[in-house]
Order: structure tokens, then sequence, then C-alpha cells
């Protein structure tokens, strides 16, 4: 029968060696002056080192945090349509189309790589060396199946937020201020919104994606009052 330290040693250089190239890719991104965040990289080296040494504490750990991120990931790409117009997506294709392919291509890569990390820490090998450590790894919290469930709950969250953050009246106030700034010919998408309050009065910090059929644009919007 497979040794379970087997099972999470191949799961581990797998992580550490997407995490040192997560790393890779961001050093190239800060040298490059491209803005680049991501919350893999070191979270993945650690992770590895720690499923090498054969911590199951951390198989159950891992195996969460990757149920969590499928769910995320799933529902995102499903809700993605509500949170973007269709028109700015299909610009995006045409404009960026080496980009959106890369995208196209990487994403369902990703996918298979996160359900592969998910299946190994959480087989049958795994399981009996959990039960035979006393480990807790059925509860609620404890138990790695949860993760699709708090992590399918985000995209529901973000739909809802984002509804009411970019649909109110600072929202329409941001976007009549970038159509004032680019001129007409362009459609405008709100993709961030910042207000805070101080002694000075209130400040608001956008960005607004303007684009039409020849040209996608990031404009930042501020004021104070």
């Amino acid at each position: 029968m497979k040794d379970y330290r087997t099972v999470l040693r191949k799961v581990g250089w797998v992580l550490i060696a997407g995490g040192l190239i997560d790393i890779g890719f961001m050093i190239y991104c800060i040298a490059s002056g491209m803005s680049y965040s991501s919350s893999f990289n070191i979270f993945s080296v650690v992770a590895g080192v720690f499923l090498l040494r054969g911590s199951l504490k951390a198989a159950r750990i891992i195996s969460w945090f990757m149920a969590f991120f499928i769910a995320g990931f799933t529902g995102a790409l499903i809700v993605m349509p509500f949170l973007f117009p269709f028109d700015l997506l299909v610009a995006y294709i045409r404009l960026a189309t080496a980009s959106a392919v890369a995208g196209i291509v990487f994403v369902p890569v990703l996918m298979a790589v996160l359900v592969w990390i998910y299946r190994n820490p959480t087989s049958a090998v795994v399981r009996e060396a959990m039960d035979e450590d006393q480990l807790d790894y059925t509860s609620f919290w404890r138990s790695p199946a949860r993760g699709f469930w708090i992590g399918g709950c985000i995209p529901l969250f973000l739909i809802v937020f984002l509804g009411l953050l970019m649909g109110g009246a600072t929202a329409d106030q941001v976007k009549q201020k970038a159509a004032a700034q680019m001129g007409v010919g362009y459609k405008f998408h709100l993709k961030s919104l910042n207000m805070s309050s101080g002694t000075g009065g209130k400040h608001v910090h956008a960005v607004v994606t303007a684009y039409n059929t020849d040209a996608i644009k990031d404009i930042v919007v501020e004021w104070s009052e």
C-alpha cells in the first residue's frame, strides 16, 4: 500500500515549484515596472515544505484552502458576466488577443492543478493516516470539503457588495467626471471605488475603465468635498 508520505511529498514539490515560479514572475514584474499581486507564492512554498515533512495537519489545512479556491474561482467565472459589461469583455478579447488567449489557457490549467492538489491530501491513504493519528478532519470547520461551501459564498457576496457600491449616486458621479475627461465615444465601467472621510471632508478615489471598439484605458478620478 502506498505510504501517505509519498503522496504528501509529491504534492509538496508541486506547491514549492509553483510558488517559486510565482515568486520569479513577481520579481520580473517589479523589475519591469508592472503591477502584480499574488497570495500564492510564499504560502505555496511554506505549505510545500510542511508536506515534504509529512505533516498531516498541513495536509488538512491545505486541502481546505484548495477547496476554497476551487469553489471561489469557479464561482467567479460564473458571476463574471454580472460584474463586467459583456461588450467590455468582447473589446478586451479583440484588442488584447494574446493576453485573452493566455488567460483562457491558464484558467483551466490552474483549476486542474488545484483539483489535483485537493484530491491527493484527501485520498484514502492520507485519511487513514489521519485516523491513526486521531486528527480531526470531519467537523465543520476542519473538514476540507467545507471549503467548497465557504468559497462558493464569496462570489455571491461580491455580486451584492459591488452591486450596492457601484450602483449608487457616487458611482454615477464618478462616471460623469470620467466622461468629462475622456470626451464622447467611450463607455465607462467602474473598476474600483474608495471613499474616505477625515478632517478635510470626504475624499473619493476611483479607477474607471473607458472603452470603445478601438481602445481600453484605465483612468483615475478623484475629488474631495
